[in-house]
This record gives C-alpha cells, sequence and structure tokens, in this order.
C-alpha cells in the first residue's frame, strides 16, 4: 500500500497525500515518524523501498527511489532494502 502512495503511476491524489513527490513521500514519513516514537531509541528502523514499477507510464523510477531514499536517510532510517517491483 505505501507504494502506491510513492508512486506517481498508482497514485492520482491531488491533495496532502499527493501530487508531488513530497507530498507523495508523506504518508511514508508520518509512518516512519509513528513507528519510531513507538519503538525503544535504540532499535533500527527498516524500510524496504520500490525502485522500479515498470508500469506503462511514468510510476517510482530509480531517480525518484535515490530521492526518497536521501529523504529516509534524513528521517534516520538505520538501512533499507531496495527491490525492483516485478509484475510477473
Amino acid at each position: 500500500m505505501i507504494n502506491q502512495f510513492l508512486s506517481p503511476f498508482f497514485s492520482l491524489r491531488d491533495d496532502q497525500w499527493g501530487g508531488s513527490d513530497e507530498k507523495r513521500f508523506r504518508f511514508l514519513k508520518e509512518t516512519v515518524l509513528t513507528v519510531k516514537k513507538a519503538i525503544p531509541e535504540n532499535t533500527p528502523l527498516l524500510v524496504k523501498l520500490n525502485t522500479n514499477d515498470h508500469t506503462p507510464k511514468e510510476g517510482v523510477v530509480p531517480e525518484l527511489a535515490a530521492k526518497y531514499a536521501q529523504w529516509l536517510d534524513e528521517l534516520g532510517i538505520e538501512d533499507w532494502h531496495l527491490q525492483q517491483f516485478n509484475p510477473v
């Protein structure tokens, strides 16, 4: 579900949760911040991040995934797992 918020192809919203890269990232950001508050301080938080939707029109592509990864780093995410979506 989170990938659907992150992807310009799947997220057609034009409100506080979509329309720009920053707004699409907001759902993941809010999720990360909420989880970080709920877990012990020294517990690592890992995020699995899609790097390519392979959609007919632009979705998540490696350049956008790199931007999201940078923002995750700024949120203090200790590590992330990058994967490429496989529609088959």
